[in-house]
């Protein structure tokens, strides 16, 4: 069975400046559902009760296990694929030939 919606969202930015701001990874993520509005549902309603509100960011990094964990147990009842693209930053040439 095939999936009716995709959503991404990235983490990183495309520039080459590292050590002074550029991270060293881009990353691509998407989620793949077939059930976008009970997902989308259930997110609204753990931003509730995890305590974040509407119009802040999901950040992992700035998140304790605990509320991670949470968060992980009330989506894992859904359908739904998650793929990510990693692209170390360092290993592309800034400017490659055209």
């Amino acid at each position: 069975m095939g999936y009716s919606m995709a959503v991404g969202d990235e983490a990183g930015e495309t520039g080459f400046r590292f050590g002074r701001g550029s991270s060293d990874y881009f990353i691509y993520s998407l989620v793949l559902t077939t059930d976008a509005e009970r997902l989308r549902d259930q997110l609204n309603w753990l931003r509730r009760k995890l305590g974040w509100t509407d119009r802040e960011e999901i950040s992992f990094n700035k998140t304790s296990e605990e509320r991670r964990r949470s968060f992980f147990e009330g989506v894992r009842p859904f359908r739904f694929v998650a793929r990510s693209l990693v692209v170390d930053k360092r290993k592309l040439k800034e400017n490659p030939p055209s």
